[in-house]
């Protein structure tokens, strides 16, 4: 079993330097010599920062890791810390400020080679919403403009975090996350939306919908009485596609089924 490392120094060091991921059947694989792409949201700049990762022969040593080729999205605002409300109380949920969340998905259909991104922004409103956008690396250029970007606000009453998003062997992509607000019956909950690859560009018309409901908010104390509530959720959530088939979305997230188990601290999964 060998490997291969890149590190990035520099004086402003990318965040959430992410790997590109693919799952899929070998009829849609990657062509020989394509590399690995890693993403990044600029800390300085709104650009998706793309680098190119390649082995050393045999995956051993001398790989190499390239400078970033920054490609453009839209300018947003990065999300406040611990904003997102629940019914009931006072506490707020983390949104994981603008990292790039799970995952970066690689997806080859016909020729073209893109790779998928979502994080979260703050709107001008002040509620938190995937931005997605999808990144051409056809033949191992990187475009430097988007095929294609969104930021997601449906509406103006939920808060929408914790996206994860996959893309199927014809282009179809779903997007999954959290979903919350200051009011009862919105307790976090998990939902998807979505795009067919038929779909005008830049929206994901494919409605939005409740996958399931929860029942309860998070209000539990981290480790001690005295260590205050428990900000944090999730770290992440997961959409994939079935490698069996190229075609099955398969999401999971976290839920309460109860106040009870939101004062507690113990959440349930659901897939």
């Amino acid at each position: 079993l060998t490997w291969s490392l890149g590190f990035i120094y520099n004086t402003s060091d990318s965040f959430t330097m992410t790997p590109s991921n693919f799952s899929g059947q070998a009829g849609a694989s990657v062509p020989a010599g394509t590399p690995n792409y890693f993403v990044s949201e600029s800390q300085t700049d709104y650009f998706f920062e793309v680098r190119k990762f390649a082995p050393g022969p045999n995956c051993g040593g001398s790989g190499s890791l390239s400078t970033a080729t920054n490609v453009s999205q839209a300018n947003y605002t990065v999300p406040a810390t611990d904003n997102v409300p629940q019914p009931n109380t006072t506490n707020k949920l983390d949104n994981l400020d603008d990292q790039l969340m799970q995952k970066v998905q690689y997806r080859k259909v016909g020729a073209a080679e893109s790779l998928w991104v979502v994080h979260s922004v703050q709107t001008s409103g002040g509620m938190v919403t995937p931005q997605w956008a999808q990144i051409d690396v056809t033949g191992g250029t990187i475009a430097t403009t988007p095929v294609q970007q969104q930021i997601y606000t449906p509406d103006t009453t939920l808060f929408r975090w914790l996206g994860s998003l996959a893309v199927d062997n014809q282009g179809n992509m779903a997007l999954g996350y959290s979903t919350s607000s200051g009011t009862s019956p919105h307790f976090p909950s998990i939902a998807y939306s979505g795009r067919l690859a038929s779909d005008p560009l830049n929206t994901l018309p494919q409605t939005e919908v409740q996958l399931f409901a929860g029942s309860g908010s998070q209000t539990n104390n981290c480790d001690s009485p005295t260590a205050g509530h428990c900000d944090r959720w999730g770290d992440y959530s997961a959409m994939s596609v079935d490698p069996a088939d190229d075609c099955t979305f398969w999401y999971t997230n976290q839920y309460y089924s109860s106040p009870a188990n939101g004062a507690s601290g113990n959440w349930q999964t659901r897939i």
